[in-house]
């Protein structure tokens, strides 16, 4: 696909710049660097537009500026990039913005019930708390078979807004698969008290039919 990418920030906002093709490899951390002559401050949203009929699933973008720290950006609601979403779905321009600057940790165990595992649920959370909410890209460990059957996987999430207590989470499963759990468990660095959930009721996850 051909995409450009265009940044805003604090102290303005710089031109598009075009993104090499090697960046967008499937399953795969793609790395590039651009020379932007214009300085914008803290970047606040990127944005991702395309004329091409090639789908593009991002699941989130890391930014690090010489002048200042790494900031992520999550494609919170999975939305496909499309040149043409007439015929195939999806946005000719996608914007992600900055959350915030927390890292979370959330542990997951898989249920040792048979064909509980799966690495193609595709899994996003929702951290619900008393501060407001935040949302995280995809759960994925690069390079790991997560959720194994009867094992723990924990996902170090960088960049979310600090919602203090949680008060409850919210699952998304967007993949192919189907998925059980035993227990979710999250804490954050400047709150400590995890916050873990029981599969109580004997749920399957996976993606919803419309």
């Amino acid at each position: 696909a051909v995409v450009s990418t265009q940044s805003s920030g604090s102290s303005g906002i710089n031109a598009e710049y075009g993104v090499p093709r090697s960046a967008f490899i499937r399953a795969r951390t793609g790395r590039w660097e651009t020379y932007v002559p214009k300085h914008i401050g803290e970047v606040r949203c990127v944005r991702f537009s395309t004329p091409s009929k090639d789908s593009l699933l991002l699941d989130y973008v890391t930014v690090n500026p010489e002048y200042a720290g790494q900031s992520y950006f999550y494609n919170t609601k999975g939305t496909v990039l499309n040149g043409d979403p007439r015929y195939y779905g999806g946005v000719t321009s996608l914007q992600m913005c900055k959350q915030g600057n927390e890292h979370y940790y959330i542990t997951a165990r898989t249920s040792t019930e048979s064909r509980s595992q799966t690495d193609k649920i595709h899994l996003r959370m929702k951290l619900i708390g008393e501060r407001g909410s935040t949302i995280t890209g995809i759960l994925d460990n690069e390079g790991r078979n997560d959720f194994r059957r009867g094992e723990d996987d924990t996902f170090v999430v960088p960049g979310m807004k600090f919602v203090g207590k949680i008060r409850c989470i919210e699952l998304y499963a967007e993949g192919s698969d189907k998925w059980k759990f035993d227990y979710v468990e999250v804490h954050c660095d400047d709150y400590r008290a995890a916050y873990t959930i029981h599969n109580n009721r004997n749920m399957w996850y996976q993606r919803r039919v419309r």
